[in-house]
């Protein structure tokens, strides 16, 4: 794995590899190592998708909102609990 990259980490334990390519051929190195017999799945970065800038929302109250709209509808029902008498 080395010759492909730089290996970052290894859990021999749960038998997986972290390994840094560069942008430049990546493509073709990642063909190439899906194609050994022992890797059973490759997955990109998506750090390069996530905006690292934080600077316009530091100290301001879009760093503190929290979006509410998480796809569910929460239904509030009351429930009543009855102890049997003769258990």
């Amino acid at each position: 794995m080395k010759r492909y990259g730089l290996v970052h980490y290894v859990s021999r334990k749960l038998k997986y590899v972290i390994l840094y390519l560069d942008e430049t051929g990546f493509e073709e190195t990642m063909e190439k190592i899906e194609h050994l017999h022992f890797v059973r799945n490759v997955e990109p970065s998506y750090r390069p998708d996530v905006e690292m800038n934080f600077a316009d929302k530091i100290g301001t109250k879009a760093a503190y909102q929290v979006a509410d709209d998480d796809g569910f509808d929460v239904e509030e029902m009351n429930t009543t609990i009855r102890l049997a008498e003769n258990v």
